[in-house]
């Protein structure tokens, strides 16, 4: 994560401009923090820490990628077991105000508040590729907050939407799979399935395994839905998330690693194919505009 991109903590409320502001926190000699409440939802996604959060009176015991939901006016505070260990996590505040407004043009932005947090709870662990997608999301969102480009505020809204859709999506198929699995066609299952295990090994046997069809079947179904067999488009899956991922100074191992990459190699080869040059090039070129832009913004 860039320097640039960390924020101070603090507790007082802010009034969110937008109607929203994500924030990434880095404390190395994390402090205890009081119980406190906001006025807006907050969604804390912890990336490092040996922690438990107290919310409504409720302790939960924290876990890496572990999702928290909290409720505006809610008393809430982070107990910190072992001050020595850095902490950091993303939070998201958006206010009342906003949400109506993303209900009022489409219905899928309610479920969070509506299902996931009265009747499923506060905590929820994700899968480490859930996290890093949507951790993906929030860096875009981060690097847009703190330049001062051309059509900032558009953009910032697009890339909002997209990542508090993809949280209701998430919590929608973590809670109700059944009713996932009964609504949708084999071939948009298998899509689903692949979202879900980039990071895991997708060949035609084990994807004829899960969904007991042959693997011809499954082949047959991609060719005639968008033109390519399903193991390119596993391929470009995993590219375009790793190009999110190479937008950040993540580690180049540590990103290919988690998209399902075997090797270096392997990884080398399909990205520069499919993008024109190297993995390195790419993330080297992208960082060196933004800290251009940053250097121009006003």
């Amino acid at each position: 994560m860039k320097k640039t991109l960390e924020t101070d903590f603090y507790t007082k409320d802010y009034s969110l401009k937008n109607g929203y502001k994500l924030y990434f926190h880095n404390e190395q000699n994390p402090h205890p923090i009081k119980l406190h409440a906001h006025k807006y939802y907050e969604i804390v996604f912890l990336q490092e820490g040996n922690i438990s959060l107290e919310i409504d009176g409720t302790t939960y015991p924290a876990s890496q990628y572990d999702m928290f939901l909290i409720p505006p006016h809610t008393k809430h505070r982070s107990i910190l077991h072992d001050l020595t260990q850095p902490y950091q996590r993303f939070v998201f505040w958006m206010s009342e105000q906003y949400l109506e407004q993303l209900i009022n043009q489409d219905d899928s932005f309610r479920y969070i508040t509506e299902k996931a947090i009265p009747t499923n709870g506060l905590q929820y662990h994700l899968s480490k590729l859930d996290f890093n997608t949507l951790e993906s999301k929030m860096i875009r969102i981060l690097e847009e907050q703190n330049l001062n480009r051309y059509g900032k505020a558009l953009q910032l809204d697009l890339f909002m939407k997209d990542f508090f859709l993809s949280i209701n999506r998430l919590l929608y198929e973590k809670i109700e799979p059944n009713e996932v699995e009964q609504d949708l066609p084999l071939y948009t299952n298998i899509i689903l399935f692949i979202d879900e295990h980039l990071d895991e090994d997708l060949s035609l046997d084990r994807l004829a395994n899960e969904f007991y069809v042959s693997k011809y079947h499954i082949s047959h179904l991609f060719k005639e839905n968008i033109g390519i067999t399903v193991l390119q488009y596993i391929t470009k899956k995993r590219l375009y998330h790793c190009q999110q991922a190479l937008c950040t100074n993540i580690n180049i191992t540590n990103i290919y690693k988690s998209f399902g990459f075997n090797t270096y190699t392997c990884f080398y080869r399909a990205f520069k194919k499919e993008f024109g040059m190297s993995p390195q090039e790419y993330q080297t070129r992208t960082l060196t505009q933004n800290q251009a832009n940053e250097f121009t913004s006003f």
